[in-house]
């Protein structure tokens, strides 16, 4: 069986990287079901350029403040 693609969306990349978001449980049981099913997960320059946008803003303007 080939494997089957799934795109990663920034808002599950940026749940993912922070293991403190209350919706970390619930990704991380998602990402888990995937790749158990033989799933692999993709992602666009988009959703990278997001996840960067995000990490690297600052926390009083919704970002995580994470410096480069």
């Amino acid at each position: 069986m080939a494997e089957t693609p799934y795109l990663v969306d920034s808002n599950i990349l940026l749940r993912w990287a922070k293991p403190d978001h209350s919706d970390y449980p619930i990704i991380l049981s998602a990402i888990d079901s995937i790749l158990q099913s033989g799933g692999v997960l993709c992602y666009a320059s988009q959703n990278l350029g997001e996840f960067w946008n995000a990490c690297t803003r600052p926390p009083d303007r919704n970002g995580y403040g994470l410096s480069p």
